[in-house]
């Protein structure tokens, strides 16, 4: 009998927001796991509360990749009744997303005011199927076609997201035990074991159960680079864990590119700014940016009038304090501007408008925004972790992440000189940059051995 695969898309399901990290790389290879596993591939979801895979209806899966379809939590986990709440909201955003030509403008006008009842019988029509709510716990939803009650020898499951925070791996664990199935997983990073200070707090017992189980649950783990699969394999040789499978595959670096550039933010026109895509939180470093800049400027190496800071990327945790020292430093307050969460379409038009990307990170497991930053052919600065050495390969600049003289001197030097700017911009097209589609072969190759 020939190998099923079913590719969980759980973590892109719930998120409904633009592509940042480990979203990204599941979306990226969700939209073309058909390419290389053929039409067959099953899409998956799991649910911690009932303990057990759906499979997603074949139709929603391209949207559902593309953020425009989504389930929350609390539909994907329902207690008692609890899935009632909101579906009337929720039937009206999918139903714009997702059919909108079955809906009449009227429909859409008029849906937000019919009751519950109401609004599961426009469902019921829209979408021809049987929507009654009881009162038992279930996944009832249409993007779900049923529950996958048939995983044998023949299956292998893929999964690459944010299995930590959806999933429940002993209650898989046991599943696998009595259907004999395989369980790939990719590895973004082993942060939590080797620089468990660089996390949450409340995270750091979750995440290093996470790994313990993860590593007798999977058949093959699939690092995100050389650094990550160099950690994989100490980590289990040292704490003498029979090691699964191992292998390795890029991430890819394009991103989609407007056909016309976007118009810059007020507040950036006739400015030069240092980008930082990232995360805001202490292991990202963003503090070694806000004393560079201010010994910059104190020291007369940039004219603060015309050299800003963006950052783009959620806050995180502890970072209050480094924040309010921005907005209150008269040096920063003006000069340091924060995005949170941004298209592609933006982000794309920052990075072509920054004059340079910076990523002065303490560790990372790969550094997708250098990548992205390097494929756009900009002038990248990096601090000198394995990671971002490996994955930018002679194309950025380096300096260590604690150096705060370094980073100013190297900033001004970009801020203030154009052949040096040119001759960085110029050593990031060298070598070869992956696609996502490059990415996508490497890691289904791994996958189909």
């Amino acid at each position: 009998m020939d190998k099923r695969y079913i590719f969980d898309i759980t973590t892109i399901i719930q998120w409904s927001g633009p592509s940042v990290g480990i979203v990204r790389v599941e979306r990226e290879l969700a939209r073309r796991a058909r390419s290389f596993l053929g039409d067959g591939v099953i899409f998956s979801v799991y649910s911690r509360k009932l303990r057990s895979f759906y499979r997603v209806k074949d139709q929603f899966v391209d949207a559902i990749c593309r953020g425009e379809a989504s389930l929350s939590a609390a539909e994907l986990n329902p207690e008692d009744g609890d899935h009632q709440d909101a579906v009337v909201d929720r039937i009206l955003r999918h139903s714009r997303a997702i059919l909108p030509e079955r809906l009449e403008k009227s429909s859409i006008s008029t849906l937000t005011s019919l009751s519950l009842d109401q609004a599961l019988e426009f469902r019921s029509q829209l979408y021809e199927r049987d929507w009654s709510l009881g009162n038992e716990p279930s996944l009832n939803h249409y993007l779900i076609k049923g529950p996958i009650d048939d995983l044998g020898k023949n299956d292998i499951l893929v999964s690459v997201g944010l299995d930590w925070e959806y999933k429940d791996i002993l209650d898989i664990i046991d599943k696998k035990k009595s259907a004999n199935f395989r369980y790939y997983s990719i590895i973004h990073d082993l942060i939590p074991l080797t620089l468990p200070h660089f996390v949450v707090p409340s995270y750091v017992y979750l995440l290093r159960g996470y790994f313990g189980d993860l590593f007798w649950l999977a058949d093959k783990c699939i690092a995100n680079s050389k650094t990550t699969l160099t950690a994989v394999s100490d980590h289990l040789s040292r704490w003498k864990i029979p090691p699964p499978k191992l292998g390795m595959f890029h991430l890819g670096c394009d991103l989609p590119v407007a056909e016309q550039q976007l118009n810059r933010p007020s507040e950036l026109i006739g400015k030069k700014f240092a980008l930082y895509v990232s995360t805001i939180e202490p292991r990202k470093n963003h503090r070694v940016l806000y004393d560079a800049y201010q010994h910059a400027v104190e020291a007369g190496l940039i004219d603060p009038d015309e050299c800003y800071v963006v950052f783009v990327g959620h806050t995180g945790w502890n970072v209050s304090n480094l924040l309010d020292e921005i907005r209150a430093n008269p040096i920063t307050r003006d000069r340091f501007i924060i995005y949170e969460a941004v298209p592609d379409e933006f982000l794309v038009s920052l990075y072509q408008d920054a004059r340079m990307v910076v990523f002065p990170s303490f560790y990372e497991g790969f550094g997708l925004s250098l990548v992205e930053a390097i494929g756009l052919g900009k002038a990248c600065i990096a601090s000198d972790t394995p990671a971002l050495v490996e994955v930018a390969a002679g194309r950025a600049a380096h300096v260590p992440a604690k150096d705060v003289f370094s980073w100013a001197e190297q900033m001004a030097l970009l801020f203030n000189d154009d052949e040096s700017l040119t001759k960085l911009e110029k050593a990031s097209e060298k070598g070869s940059i992956h696609s996502w589609n490059d990415s996508a072969a490497e890691f289904f190759k791994e996958i189909m051995e």
